[in-house]
């Protein structure tokens, strides 16, 4: 067990690795099962994110919010999203999730990922 101020300790710490200045999240078409050993998304459009920030909503609660604007996924339908770190030297893919597919979507739209970490 590790206690409550390691959790609020270790969430800052996510949030800010998250937030780093050249960190980003990413979107893809793959959709199979997420492998610990990944290092990148199984099909990645490398598309740019109008928005990526997380924010600690609860001491040991990050939520990461990704923004992508339809004119970058264009008849597109997307099964995966992952969110990256960076160390201050290198960008590093911290977590990737799929789900079932959605979409197609059209240049007018925008698509908003949640996705939430939760230290325990």
């Amino acid at each position: 067990m590790i206690t409550d101020l390691l959790r609020e300790k270790l969430s800052a710490y996510i949030a800010t690795l998250i937030n780093h200045t050249n960190a980003e999240g990413d979107v893809g078409l793959g959709g199979n099962s997420t492998s610990p050993a990944a290092t990148s998304l199984d099909v990645p459009l490398t598309v740019t994110t109008s928005q990526y920030e997380a924010t600690r909503s609860d001491d040991n609660v990050i939520e990461v919010k990704l923004s992508i604007e339809g004119s970058n996924i264009t008849g597109k339908v997307i099964r995966e999203a992952s969110f990256g770190g960076n160390d201050g030297s290198t960008d590093e893919m911290l977590a990737r999730v799929n789900f079932a597919g959605v979409g197609p979507f059209a240049a007018n739209e925008i698509l908003e990922i949640f996705l939430v970490v939760e230290v325990e």
